[in-house]
């Protein structure tokens, strides 16, 4: 929060999710972040489910359900599969939390443009993000080319479905 570490929500640990959290706890330093929760519904079948349940994380099955449960965080980190995005997106912010979305925002144009415009509404912080490494020459090149109403075009290493981008 304002005086403390960041209290990071991750939405999903499993697939992608996994991979977020393991980099998260392996590199993040503590006094600058902390998992404050864990929605996902199948979040005891994820291979870290175990560093979640020891680290007693507040685990809920849907976003409603976790904040109904009084929790309190700053940041929604959603690698939820891409029709969830969205929706879990959108409850993050009703409930005043910031949003970094994995790529693409959401499944159509359309999904990614309501996601745009409630953060706009929100006044927070919602994003696309790509999983880090990946931030090739060629990529950075294309950024700069294919510029849409909603971000950039995936194929460029940006925040809208491939199919939208008409480049």
């Amino acid at each position: 929060g304002a005086t403390g570490p960041v209290r990071v929500l991750s939405v999903a640990i499993g697939g992608y999710g996994f991979h977020y959290l393991r980099t998260f706890w392996d590199q993040v330093p503590r006094d600058a972040a902390v998992l404050a929760g864990v929605v996902d519904p199948q979040a005891r079948s994820s291979p870290i489910w175990p560093e979640v349940e020891a680290a007693g994380v507040p685990v809920a099955d849907t976003m409603e359900a976790f904040y109904a449960g009084g929790h309190a965080i700053d940041l929604a980190v959603v690698v939820s599969p891409i029709q969830a995005h969205v929706p879990q997106s959108l409850v993050a912010l009703a409930h005043g939390s910031h949003v970094l979305c994995d790529k693409p925002l959401g499944a159509t144009i359309q999904d990614a443009r309501a996601l745009v415009a409630a953060r706009d509404r929100a006044a927070r912080l919602s994003g696309g993000l790509q999983a880090g490494g990946r931030d090739t020459a060629r990529a950075r090149r294309r950024r700069g080319r294919h510029r849409h109403r909603v971000g950039r075009c995936a194929a460029c290493f940006g925040t809208v479905p491939r199919r939208a981008c008409r480049a």
